[in-house]
């Protein structure tokens, strides 16, 4: 065997093993016929050694020839569709690369914007809650206990929900954007602080531990403190309106403890905050440990004012109401709260924080529930009681009140038209379209409506028209020096005389002395209340005296 035939033959071999291992015969039909055309220059050299005769070398010769021939036109073409497959399939790589480049960069740019959407307020573009807390936890360090000194300062627009009602959302979203950009040239300016939108209408300032390094003042977290005021202060003109706003702010210093957690800090720097802003706002406070005490007093009476309804721990007092000739015409029912331990909790304590945790509603519901079962069983006697009962913004925006009102009148008998709803000058100014309707379809019962500490807000006289009020209750701050100053004399008088002027009458509390009493007799619809008149005192008792009266 010749060294091309032994060529051709591990062509053969190698053809049929990349054929199996590529499972595609192509390449072992190709091998064949290179195995093919050696067995034919086999043949052909045998053929110059032997004596074949004439006629069998022209047939052997003849029909191998062609044969070869045609397999090897077979074989180019299946070499050239191997040549166009793997052409297709690199292309379709390249495609499949792209694809997965493609892939990857949508990928990318997806986890990017999940981080935006985690870590960033969509609105002023600031680095959001989430963003301050990660911060936090990267500075305090975990378990370290030789954390770096940094503060948190927590800044909140006060009233700024009145603003967002007044003006719309659009100069809403625009002043919060203002503000931010305040905020953010104070960062800019100091160094080392992060400027943060916590919620609404709330920032913060996160200051680093680099801060104080570079500040040597005694008290840098005071004076970025009135920085920030004084910039937020200053007037803003949004689509060319001018706005001014006030800001409350509590401060915390960080750590306080040798190991301390996020957690911890911005819980001190939200009860400075808090402190401020029950206080009325537009100050600014450190975090002092009082007020965690302050905290815990406040979360122990509200947990207990929870549980003061199914304990039968409330109670109603009666005040009497007196014409000018001191005629008892009716009382205010006042709400007590007896604590077994505690005695009577001044309603000036847990009013506000039953309107603040919404108590006030299950509360305001049982006081005017209570109320008519009292004017049902003096009805009942044959001695008409007219009582006046204090009715909370939150208890009268309820939907159902109306319905609920008008059911309890049915169970319990009592007469809508012995019945005043006293409500509030703020009440009344917002949403009073929807007041208006709520007030019409009970006035239309016969309840009577009298506008609480009149002269204290806005005392509108366009709103006066049009609700359906019967009375105006004139605040004790005007009745108090109303004999001897002719600035409160004149404030009542014309108060008197609008109210004449309208046709309503006119309740005056807090008389607690006979100069008091003798200044308002000179107007002889005027109806009195205070303490010169009586106390306030339980129901029970002063019902007692009514019914012998």
């Amino acid at each position: 065997m010749t060294l091309s035939v032994l060529i051709r033959v591990l062509t053969l071999a190698y053809a049929v093993l990349l054929g199996r291992r590529l499972q595609d015969w192509r390449f072992a039909f190709i091998g064949a016929v290179v195995a093919l055309m050696a067995l034919r220059q086999t043949l052909t050299l045998a053929k110059k050694k032997s004596s074949w005769s004439l006629e069998y070398h022209a047939a052997f010769d003849e029909i191998p020839g062609l044969l070869v021939s045609v397999l090897m036109l077979v074989a180019l073409y299946f070499l050239g569709r191997i040549i166009i497959d793997l052409r297709n399939k690199s292309a379709a790589l390249a495609t499949s690369n792209e694809q997965l480049t493609l892939e990857n960069k949508l990928r990318t740019e997806a986890e990017q914007r999940s981080h935006q959407l985690a870590y960033f307020d969509g609105l002023t573009h600031l680095p959001n809650r989430n963003y301050l807390i990660a911060e936090l936890e990267e500075i305090l360090g975990g378990d370290t206990p030789d954390t770096p000194r940094g503060a948190l300062i927590l800044i909140s627009v006060d009233r700024f929900k009145k603003i967002n009602d007044a003006r719309g959302h659009a100069i809403g979203d625009l002043l919060l954007q203002e503000i931010a950009q305040r905020l953010l040239v104070i960062s800019s300016a100091e160094g080392a602080c992060d400027v943060c939108r916590l919620s609404s209408a709330d920032f913060a300032f996160l200051i680093t531990p680099a801060y104080f390094k570079s500040n040597s003042t005694n008290c840098p977290i005071s004076r970025l403190s009135d920085q920030i005021t004084q910039s937020l202060n200053q007037l803003f003109i949004l689509k060319g309106e001018e706005l001014s706003v006030t800001v409350s702010i509590g401060m915390a210093e960080f750590p306080r403890e040798p190991i301390e957690h996020c957690s911890e800090t911005l819980r001190r720097a939200e009860m400075a905050l808090h402190e401020v802003k029950d206080k009325g706002g537009n100050f600014s406070a450190f975090f002092v440990p009082e007020m965690s005490h302050s905290v815990e007093e406040k979360f122990q009476l509200e947990k207990a004012l929870n549980q003061s309804l199914s304990n039968n721990e409330l109670c109603l007092f009666l005040q009497p109401q007196v014409d000018s000739k001191g005629k008892t015409v009716g009382a205010e029912v006042l709400l007590r709260w007896q604590r077994p331990d505690e005695g009577l909790t001044p309603p000036g304590v847990f009013i506000p924080l039953a309107e603040e945790s919404g108590l006030i509603v299950d509360i305001g519901k049982w006081v005017l529930s209570e109320s008519l079962k009292i004017m049902a069983a003096s009805d009942m006697k044959g001695n008409a009681l007219h009582l006046a009962v204090n009715i909370s913004p939150h208890q009268f925006r309820q939907i159902d009140f109306v319905p609920w009102l008008i059911e309890e009148l049915r169970k319990t008998g009592a007469d809508p038209t012995h019945l005043t709803l006293e409500v509030t000058e703020g009440l009344v100014i917002e949403n009073v379209d929807e007041v208006i309707i709520k007030m019409s379809q009970l006035a239309e019962l016969g309840i009577h409506f009298s506008i609480d500490d009149f002269g204290t807000g806005y005392s509108s006289l366009a709103y006066l028209k049009r609700l359906p009020v019967d009375e105006l209750k004139v605040d004790r701050s005007f009745i108090q020096d109303a004999p001897v100053d002719s600035s409160d004399a004149a404030l009542v008088e014309t108060i008197v005389t609008v109210a004449q002027g309208m046709g309503l009458k006119v309740v005056a509390e807090g008389v607690e002395t006979e100069e008091q009493s003798l200044f308002l007799t000179k107007y002889s619809e005027v109806i009195m209340q205070g303490y010169y008149f009586g106390r306030p005192e339980p129901a029970q008792h002063w019902l007692d005296r009514w019914d012998k009266s």
